[in-house]
This record gives structure tokens, sequence and C-alpha cells, in this order.
């Protein structure tokens, strides 16, 4: 018999690291009862702050934050106090937070109105109800803010983005409801032109050549086209109209003053008088003055006399011949004596 040593048995070693549980990480992940460490009281979910006037776009953005957070659910009623002892502790700490965050999101006129309430749902259904208007007055208001909106001052991207704050929030308000059908298509292609409309009316007049050029296109394009369209002539005239920078414009004006005397000639200088205007050549210091035109009054008349027609000047001669005529008989008044009468 052998001296061999028994083969000796291995004991598998449990690993130092655990394994890591995948599902409870998901778990975590989406459970809204699961507050995150940056999670805090104190934290602003929005700008600006809930007024009077801008519920609207205020409850929009609240609702994508909440959402973010997978806490929506705590304001819009879905997510109620839980019926088991262990869970009512965590429900309530989640609500409260998101209350907090409601209360830092409001305006300090409101804050105190909301500030005893049990559930953060509670707050979000009287916020609502308060602030939140009829469809029909939010509307006419909506549209009227768009047909009054002009460009004016403003960039093209500026007046873009502000008429297309206003048409979401109308869309909000009063959405197309989705549908493949031909109908909503055609409806939905009448509402993008009447946008394209809306925008081509309140650009300014400098762009009236491109607005005829896009009018006049078929197809008619979509508002995002024409939108880069109306955007490349903004640019274009930018350039051509760009002040030049100070040594540019000093250069350019130098190069037009060097153009203009280049194709002058030199003024003509008299060396033996020292006067620019004439030459040695043409100097009357030395071939002496020219004589003088004679003065107006001493030249003769050059304009003929009027010629009589032959019937004017017989109708002269009878009235001369009728004047000598009178004075005859005017000359010879008086007794008149015959020959008889110088008789002795």
């Amino acid at each position: 018999m052998s001296d061999v040593p028994p083969p000796i048995s291995t004991i598998p070693i449990p690993s130092q690291n655990p394994p890591i549980n995948d599902h409870s990480t998901t778990t975590s992940n989406t459970d809204p009862c699961v507050i995150h460490h940056s999670d805090n009281p104190a934290t602003v979910l929005v700008t600006p702050l809930l007024t009077v006037d801008n519920y609207g776009s205020w409850s929009r953005a609240v609702t994508m934050a909440l959402r973010a957070k997978n806490k929506f659910g705590f304001v819009d009623g879905t997510l109620t106090c839980p019926k088991k002892e262990y869970d009512i502790p965590r429900w309530r700490r989640c609500n409260d937070m998101v209350a907090s965050w409601i209360l830092n999101s409001v305006s300090t006129e409101i804050r105190p109105s909301i500030l005893y309430a049990e559930t953060a749902a509670q707050i979000w259904t009287d916020l609502k109800d308060r602030f939140s208007q009829s469809n029909a007055p939010k509307i006419y208001q909506l549209k009227q803010s768009i047909s009054a909106l002009k460009q004016e001052g403003m960039s093209v991207s500026l007046y873009f983005t502000q008429l297309k704050s206003l048409w979401d929030e109308l869309h909000s308000i009063a959405p197309i409801n989705p549908c493949i059908c031909g109908n909503a298509k055609s409806i939905i292609d009448q509402q993008n032109q009447d946008r394209a409309m809306e925008f081509l009316q309140g650009v300014h007049d400098r762009f009236s050549a491109v607005r005829s050029q896009i009018l006049l296109m078929d197809p008619f394009p979509s508002i995002q086209r024409i939108y880069n369209i109306v955007r490349q002539e903004e640019k274009q005239q930018e350039i051509n109209f760009r002040p030049l920078p100070a040594e540019e414009s000093a250069a350019l004006q130098a190069s037009k003053v060097q153009h203009r005397t280049q194709g002058k000639r030199p003024r003509p200088y008299c060396e033996n008088c020292n006067k620019y205007g004439h030459t040695v050549a043409t100097c009357y210091q030395i071939h002496g003055f020219p004589n003088r035109p004679p003065k107006k009054s001493e030249s003769s008349s050059s304009t003929p006399a009027q010629q009589l027609s032959s019937a004017q000047y017989q109708k002269l001669l009878s009235l001369l011949a009728k004047e000598d005529t009178m004075g005859s008989s005017v000359n010879l008044a008086g007794p008149s004596n015959e020959e008889d009468d110088w008789s002795g």
C-alpha cells in the first residue's frame, strides 16, 4: 500500500461583492415614492412664478417638471394615500415634497392661500379652479395677440419665437385630435398655411420682395421652410448694408480721390507773373492785352425798321393832306376883300 496523500477538496469561497440586483435598481427609478438625494423642499420647479395672468404656461411647465421627476401622480390624483400603515409615511414624505415645490413656484400673493392644503392634489385643483380661464375668452385673447404681433425692430428669429409661443399655447387649449384620415390631414395643412400667412403678415416691409415670391410658390411651402427663407434674406441684407470699418472706409475714400485726380490735366502756370491759368506763351504782360470790344451803347442797332404797306402809306398821305387843308382854312377866316374893295 502506497503512501500517496488523498486529494484535497476545494471549498468555494463566496464573493466579497454581492451581485447587483438589477430589479431593485429599476424599481427605485420607477417608484414615485422614492426621493432622489438631490431633491429638497427648497427647489423651485419653474420660473417665472405663477401669477393671475400666466396660469396656462405655468401649469404646462410644472407638469413637465413633475413628470420628469416621476411625481405628477401626486397632483393629478392617481397616487392617493395608501391604506397600508407602513406605506403611509413614505407617501406623506413625497406628498409634502411635491407640495413644497409648488409653494416655491407661486408668487408671494398666492402662496398664503394654498399653504394649509392637506395634499398636493388639493393645491393643484385649487389653482386650476381659480386661475384657469374658459376656452372661448382665452382663445379670443390668443388670436388677438397673434394678429397684433408685428416684427418691427425685432429680428426674424425673435419675432418667430414669440409667434410660435402663442401658437403652441393656442394649440394646448384647442388641439387638433390626432387622426390618420384624409380630413384630419387637410385640417392640419390648413392650420399650417394659416400660420404661414400670419407670419408673413407681420414681417417687416423690407421683406416684401421675398414675401411676394413665397406667395407665388406652388406647392405652398411649410412654415419652417418660409422661416428659413426669410432668415436667409435677413442675413443677406445685413451683409449688403454692413458699415465698413474706419480703416477700410478711409482707404476707400483715398482711392476715390486719387481716381478723380488721375483723370484731370494739371493747371497751366506762368513763370513770368507767377499765376495759374495761363503760360508764358499767352501772358498778357509779355504779348500785350487784346483790344476791348465796343460797348453796347456805341454799337448800332441791327434791328431793321418796320416797313409800311402801300395801303398804310396812302392812308398816311391822306391824313397829312387833310391836316394841311384844315390849317389853311383856319388862317383865312374873317372878312374877305375883293378887287373892287382896293379901288380908290
